[in-house]
């Protein structure tokens, strides 16, 4: 049984929806179908079903439901016994923007569970616009957003005003990424900015990438997706292409060879990556700690990549 099935479900039933659970987790609705299905059919009943109030656990998946959870508490009781972690721990959220949860928190994660036992450590993916909003609103302690140089200024000040600390970790230049098997882009080892009007693209919706610069030079969006996971597969299953910060390099689309990026040489449209902490959050030794491992894992990964570093 996929354990990735039974997470999916569990996080439909807590959005009440399948719509709102696939935004939540940054995943088309068709492939959270899809998990539901597989369950579906491996356990020979109906799990799901629609109703007035949105999409509930039948008699059946509400059993599952309830098994689901504990099977997941499990778990994280198992981890605790190996790494000898204690039974109460410092809890530590960060909200960070899709192209860093699919590329680098993953990764971050699994450093700060092994370096920094003691914290608690989770991570949830929100959209630029939104992760502005949580900061004018001061609802977080940390974040990692990204911002384009035309909003600078603006959230530059916006921090300032509300009492926040915020660090550069890198800068990432867009690029095109397209399916590696696609036939129209067997000879493109590069290209221009003008060259992009006559290509297929399709958009991020994201307010971050069309408030940029690059975004007045394409005129053919073909569609925008609501998720970064569902933009992908429509680039990998059909006969898109997308521009996406280069730091997406490091995502297992391209690691695993699914897709591969295309620079554009004279391309000067980047993202800014910021770090943003909340002045009067108390910092434990081990937050502290954590916080330093974060920003120093950007330092790291721009010197053995050819992002620029936020020492700049």
């Amino acid at each position: 049984m996929n354990l990735n099935h039974l997470y999916y479900f569990s996080e439909i039933i807590k959005n009440n929806s399948i719509s709102n659970a696939s935004k939540n987790l940054y995943m088309s609705p068709s492939a959270l179908i899809a998990a539901v299905n597989s369950l579906e059919k491996e356990l020979d009943c109906k799990l799901l079903e629609r109703s007035k109030k949105g999409t509930v656990p039948t008699a059946a998946g509400a059993i599952v439901y309830e098994d689901t959870l504990e099977i997941f508490e499990t778990f994280e009781k198992w981890k605790r016994l190996k790494y000898g972690l204690p039974s109460k721990q410092e809890k530590m959220n960060i909200y960070c923007v899709p192209t860093i949860n699919t590329t680098l928190m993953p990764k971050i994660a699994v450093e700060i569970f092994k370096e920094v036992p003691n914290i608690e450590f989770s991570y949830e993916v929100i959209d630029s616009s939104k992760l502005e909003n949580y900061i004018s609103l001061s609802e977080i302690a940390f974040g990692i957003i990204s911002i384009n140089k035309k909003n600078l200024l603006y959230f530059s000040n916006m921090i300032k005003n509300l009492n926040f600390d915020m660090t550069l970790l890198l800068k990432s230049k867009y690029e095109l990424f397209v399916a590696s098997n696609n036939s129209q882009f067997p000879s493109y080892d590069s290209l221009y900015v003008n060259e992009l009007a006559n290509l297929p693209l399709i958009s991020f919706s994201s307010p971050t990438f069309f408030k940029s610069d690059i975004a007045k030079y394409i005129n053919n969006l073909l569609s925008d997706s609501f998720s970064l996971d569902a933009l992908i597969e429509l680039v990998i299953d059909g006969d898109y292409c997308t521009l996406l910060p280069s730091l997406f390099r490091e995502s297992n689309y391209c690691k695993c060879g699914k897709l591969r990026a295309i620079p554009i040489v004279d391309c000067n449209f980047e993202l800014d990556y910021y770090f943003i902490t909340q002045k009067k959050t108390s910092l434990s030794p081990d937050k502290l700690k954590a916080v330093n491992l974060i920003i120093n894992y950007f330092d790291e990964m721009c010197t053995n990549h050819c992002f620029k570093p936020f020492s700049e």
